[in-house]
């Protein structure tokens, strides 16, 4: 496995032997590399693999633009709901919910109240 480009220490973009894109996570696992430099594969914590191309790139661009703690955050919250409901969810769920996460963050820094037009329909 190649990397292709890192998003920070321990998130990155690489290619797997048939030169797929895959985006990887583990401590420390883009610590000193550069684009082309292999990768230890023991550092591998959470490898995504997606169906389609555009996916990929969302969750690349994702990468880029949120801290590395929500998408942390996210991977935990999806393993532990997948557990419990003993189903596996679509990759396209961490680009989803770590969307979710980091814009609700956002809004609460800046005070900012959504009202939610369904809530006489939820209580």
């Amino acid at each position: 496995m190649r990397l292709k480009k890192a998003f920070n220490n321990n998130a990155l973009l690489a290619l797997d032997e048939n030169e797929e894109e895959v985006i990887v996570m583990g401590k420390g696992i883009a610590f000193g590399k550069k684009s082309g430099d292999r990768i230890d594969e023991s550092l591998i914590q959470k490898k995504f693999v997606f169906d389609k191309s555009e996916l990929n790139e969302k969750f690349s661009q994702l990468f880029d633009e949120i801290p590395q703690q929500y998408v942390e955050l996210t991977v935990s919250i999806v393993e532990m709901a997948q557990k419990e409901l003993g189903v596996r969810f679509d990759s396209s769920i961490y680009l989803a919910l770590s969307d979710h996460i980091t814009y609700a963050v956002r809004r609460y820094k800046k005070n900012e109240n959504l009202k939610n037009a369904l809530l006489f329909e939820i209580i």
